[in-house]
């Protein structure tokens, strides 16, 4: 194929840009972007101007999210996995919000950060074990089979 990037870079615009919603939501802007977190929720960060620096956050919903979800992120695998993903993406908060600034300068490739950022943390309701309900009939049957006894 020729001319890839005047082909697939216009596709990608055009496809992207129509996804990402931002609104105001006073007094900051809501950006929701095409991609998903664990959950298949959409990843919506807020950003907000303070000072000359901007500040993006998720207002938690990622932890909420996990919360929800049942993890513990105070055990140590977790706590080592935070911290990992806190320092990849230069994140001021990492447990209870995904929180970071950026100068206006650099707003576009903190977002995508915090939007890798939101990704990574939410992938640590996979590290969940599966429950699995006990079944009593399942259980005594199995029992009864073993001892070789016939029912019904």
């Amino acid at each position: 194929m020729k001319n890839c990037e005047n082909t697939i870079r216009p596709a990608l615009e055009s496809a992207f840009g129509e996804s990402v919603h931002i609104t105001d939501d006073a007094p900051d802007c809501r950006v929701t972007v095409p991609f998903e977190r664990a959950d298949r929720d959409a990843v919506t960060l807020w950003v907000m101007k303070q000072g000359e620096t901007y500040t993006i956050t998720d207002e938690g919903e990622t932890y909420g999210m996990l919360y929800l979800s049942n993890i513990n992120l105070n055990q140590e695998r977790r706590m080592k996995r935070l911290r990992s993903i806190k320092q990849r993406f230069d994140l001021q908060k990492a447990k209870r919000e995904v929180k970071l600034t950026a100068t206006e300068d650099e707003l576009g490739s903190r977002i995508l950060d915090a939007i890798q950022a939101v990704q990574s943390i939410s992938y640590l309701a996979w590290t969940r074990q599966k429950y699995t309900l006990n079944d009593f009939w399942s259980d005594v049957s199995d029992d009864i089979t073993e001892t070789g006894v016939y029912y019904t």
